[in-house]
């Protein structure tokens, strides 16, 4: 049976002193319950163009919210305290709102709990899930490999004269480079 709660309470202080590695664990899983679904949804749902409003804002929010959180002042930031708390949430709204959950990702993640984190498993294995969509949905694809050229990411990439694999593969690497960004 679905359960969807009727209440969810966020308060971003409690991450507050997380540690970082948790945190950034928490925003990649995050990402990953907005994307995947984005890339299962039909595209004549009735709800498509929030589905695609979701992924701009929840993963522009991450992109955003991690970088800071490579900075020193990361405990000490309230914003990005509230950065972290919406994307989560905005990524409970994105499994509902498709009805199609989650993807390869986040089942890989449950098989490697021991040696990595749900939410690191989630970040190493999502590129590579997106570029396998470069020939079906091209333009998600697309859209998703701008969302991350948008945080300043290969912006130099040419997404548009681009499809198929090689869609795929670039996008793959737009992500991948902010993943190295980030270090351990």
């Amino acid at each position: 049976p679905r359960s969807i709660a009727s209440l969810g309470i966020f308060d971003p202080s409690y991450t507050m002193t997380a540690p970082v590695r948790t945190r950034m664990s928490g925003a990649l899983d995050s990402a990953a319950q907005e994307i995947e679904p984005y890339l299962h949804a039909r595209s004549d749902a009735v709800n498509f163009a929030d589905i695609e409003r979701n992924v701009r804002v929840g993963v522009s929010l991450m992109l955003n919210a991690i970088t800071k959180l490579t900075g020193e002042a990361y405990l000490r930031d309230p914003e990005v305290a509230v950065q972290l708390a919406m994307t989560a949430y905005i990524s409970g709204i994105q499994i509902s709102k498709t009805g199609v959950g989650t993807g390869w990702p986040h089942q890989l993640s449950f098989e490697v709990p021991h040696y990595i984190s749900h939410g690191e498993c989630c970040a190493l294995a999502l590129p590579y899930y997106v570029a396998g969509f470069g020939e079906s949905r091209p333009e998600r694809v697309r859209f998703i490999g701008r969302l991350y050229q948008e945080n300043g990411i290969q912006e130099e990439v040419n997404l548009d004269a681009l499809s198929g694999k090689k869609l795929g593969v670039a996008v793959a690497n737009i992500m991948l480079e902010k993943q190295r960004q980030l270090g351990d």
